[in-house]
């Protein structure tokens, strides 16, 4: 298409350029006639000629091209509406098949719903089941925990009471030394003196409130199903006897928890002290050793000092040619090495070999000096043969100087390294002695320490005491209360079954009745799968409301019962349950829907089904 629409484009401009030729040629016409016809001359076959050439171009050449074109172009606008009308089809094929595909993605989302709903459910099932699996093994932990209550509840009721007694005892013995002081000396003193100086001792009471009387008298338990161990409360309460004895009242023997804690404390501290005194005893057994060391080392440097100051080198004699001195030079090199050894400092070494560079740069420097003055050698060859053996004397004597210096420099180093090893060794052993004096103070306010943590373990264990009674009282009350409901539900259950019989009586009297179906019971709480009787009991008492209400066509009810359920979990319940009394109509359980409110207090909306 955009091919054919360039080509048009062309074409539009081929058309423009002729229809501008035939308008020059018309303008060239109307001037023509316009001038013939304002000079009046009469028109002549010559100035009719002049325009054959062009009328026949026109005819000829012009108008067949404007007729061809124009054909083309309706070619191109046919094609450009064919192709219009397909891309309208394939848009209206394109939106169908979107619409399907919408269709489908609805079905797909209706499906995801409904398996998602399924999912839920077998999910809230399957937590049922998961409680329904821990359920005897909850149920074998609270028969181990009503029997541990009541043994608590003994064993600090038999505590208090001994505490009591000795309490009293040691109140009687103060009671009688204030009686002895008075008889001694309070005829002596005047009455006004101290106040309340004959009053006697203050009473102490320890009182222990039951709150485990509301638990049901089990005094035993099975410690595995598995098993044949029977745990009574005795056996309870002798352990509780002895953690009270380990705990709250600790001895002062090593039985106690805080002794132990305090005696593994101080070998912990025994057993620090001993391994920092075994590495005092190895750093000053190091420090033994390297000052012994350092004896050795300055024995030797003196030995050295003495080899060399009483050597005496050997005077070599320098023969005519000026070339024995580097030989000197090598036997000096060898009875050094004879005499030393092997010389490992580097240090040594290194001021050895500088020595004899400089030694071979003066012979050198020497030998073309002799060459120079090579006659007035010969003139005076005694005084330069005495000149010579001087200087390989000194050559000698201080390469002697410089192995001496090289050595004490040498030496120096050592005494300066081993003085600092033996300064930070003895700044350790005075480190080791301050940790170890620190560590003989440390006991006592480890002790301290021990005693704080006791004294807040006891503010705990008063808290956790507090909190117990408050939320055993709480239970209590919460006992009570279900009782109560309970005995309501029992006399509303008396109540259904005494006016079901009275049912069948009113029958004839009330019209409505025959025209229901049942009951349909919404609730609007958490309910547990064990309260279908419940549930029936409901709707037994609310037909026989429904047949004492004459004036009522379709009366839609509401009842307030108590809410027995320990399960937080949710329940879904359908299904139709035909009473157990026979005039009482059919009911059908709705839809048990889960929400947040906990009250005591569930409201259910029973509304009547009329049969069809």
């Amino acid at each position: 298409l955009s091919g054919e629409l360039k080509l048009c484009q062309n074409k539009l401009k081929e058309m423009q350029q002729i229809d501008k030729l035939l308008s020059e040629d018309l303008q060239q016409v109307q001037g023509t006639i316009a001038s013939a016809v304002s000079e009046l001359q009469n028109a002549n076959g010559l100035s009719m000629e002049r325009f054959d050439q062009s009328n026949e171009q026109h005819l000829t050449t012009l108008l067949p091209r404007l007729r061809t074109i124009d054909g083309e172009v309706f070619n191109v606008l046919t094609h450009f509406q064919e192709a219009q009308m397909a891309m309208r089809n394939l848009f209206a094929d394109g939106v169908s098949m979107v619409a399907e595909l919408q269709k489908s993605l609805m079905d797909e989302n209706n499906k995801l719903a409904a398996l998602s709903e399924s999912l839920s459910r077998k999910q809230e099932l399957f937590d049922q089941l998961v409680k329904v699996k821990k359920l005897p093994q909850s149920y074998v932990g609270c028969l181990e925990e009503v029997v541990r209550r009541r043994a608590f509840g003994q064993v600090m009721s038999k505590e208090l009471s001994h505490w009591n007694e000795i309490f009293n005892q040691y109140r009687e013995k103060e009671t009688i030394r204030r009686i002895e002081f008075l008889h001694e000396h309070g005829w002596n003193l005047p009455s006004d003196l101290v106040a309340g100086l004959s009053n006697k001792p203050g009473v102490c009471e320890l009182r222990y409130q039951h709150l485990e009387d509301g638990l049901p008298l089990i005094e035993s338990f099975q410690k595995a199903a598995n098993s044949n161990e029977i745990v009574t409360q005795v056996d309870i309460e002798k352990q509780l006897q002895q953690s009270l004895v380990q705990t709250l009242l600790p001895p002062v023997d090593n039985k106690s928890d805080l002794s132990v804690e305090l005696k593994n404390t101080q070998k912990l501290l025994k057993e620090k002290a001993l391994a920092l005194t075994r590495q005092k005893e190895e750093f000053e057994n190091e420090l033994k050793k390297w000052q012994i060391q350092n004896s050795e080392l300055k024995k030797e440097r003196n030995s050295l000092k003495y080899e060399l100051e009483s050597y005496q080198l050997p005077v070599i004699e320098k023969s005519r040619s000026g070339n024995n001195v580097e030989d000197s030079l090598n036997l000096l090199e060898a009875q050094l090495s004879k005499m030393f050894g092997n010389i490992q400092d580097p240090m040594v070494l290194s001021r050895v070999n500088q020595y004899f560079t400089r030694a071979l740069n003066e012979n050198n420097n020497n030998n073309n000096n002799n060459n120079i003055n090579s006659n007035s050698n010969n003139n005076n060859g005694v005084s330069n043969g005495n000149n010579h053996k001087n200087k390989d004397q000194e050559i000698q004597v201080n390469l002697a100087n410089e192995i001496m210096a090289a050595e004490m420099d040498s030496v120096k180093a050592e005494a300066l390294k081993l003085k600092t090893q033996n300064d930070l060794l003895s700044d350790r052993v005075r480190k080791l002695n301050y940790e170890n004096e620190a560590l003989r103070e440390e006991p006592e306010p480890k002790l301290v320490h021990l005693n704080e943590m006791q004294e807040a373990l006891f503010d705990l264990k008063h808290k956790y005491t507090t909190l117990t009674q408050e939320s055993e009282a709480e239970n209590r009350r919460l006992l009570l209360t279900i009782k109560e409901l309970t005995e309501e539900l029992e006399k509303s259950q008396k109540d259904s079954i005494t006016n079901g019989g009275n049912v069948k009586e009113e029958k004839d009297m009330e019209k409505g009745i025959t025209n229901f179906k049942g009951f349909r019971i919404c609730i609007d709480e958490n309910f547990n799968t064990g309260d279908l009787l419940l549930f029936k009991r409901i709707a037994k008492r609310a037909a026989v409301d429904h047949s004492k209400e004459k004036e009522s066509r379709n009366p839609s009810m509401t009842i307030y019962m108590a809410f027995i359920s320990d399960s937080n979990s949710p329940c879904f319940l359908e299904g139709e349950f035909v009473s157990e009394m026979k005039n009482t109509p059919e009911w059908i359980v709705g839809k048990v829907a889960r929400k947040k409110d906990t009250s005591l207090k569930v409201k259910y909306n029973i509304s009547f089904i009329q049969n069809k």
